[in-house]
């Protein structure tokens, strides 16, 4: 089970997400997933991954700006969002 979240979360880490404008020219791209700290336990003689810290792409949770006045019109602020523009 360990060795398949670690290859999927080693996948999404590869994956990248890109946003185009309107025009077809690319506006940004990052990972879909950031490792932003590992943790590590030595097992024997050898150190054993425990656990990580991700970061997800805010371009998949803040959506574009008609979206988000759409969603502020409808749900109010979502709790979910790291910042307020």
């Amino acid at each position: 089970m360990r060795a398949t979240v670690a290859a999927e979360v080693e996948a999404l880490t590869r994956m990248e997400v890109a946003v185009y404008h309107a025009d077809g020219t690319l506006r940004l791209r990052g990972p879909v997933l950031a490792v932003t700290q590992r943790g590590e336990a030595l097992r024997g003689s050898e150190w054993a991954l425990q656990g990580l810290e991700l970061v997800i792409h805010p371009a998949l949770y803040e959506g574009g700006p008609t979206r988000r006045r759409l969603h502020r019109a409808s749900l109010g602020a979502s709790p979910h969002r790291a910042r307020d523009d």
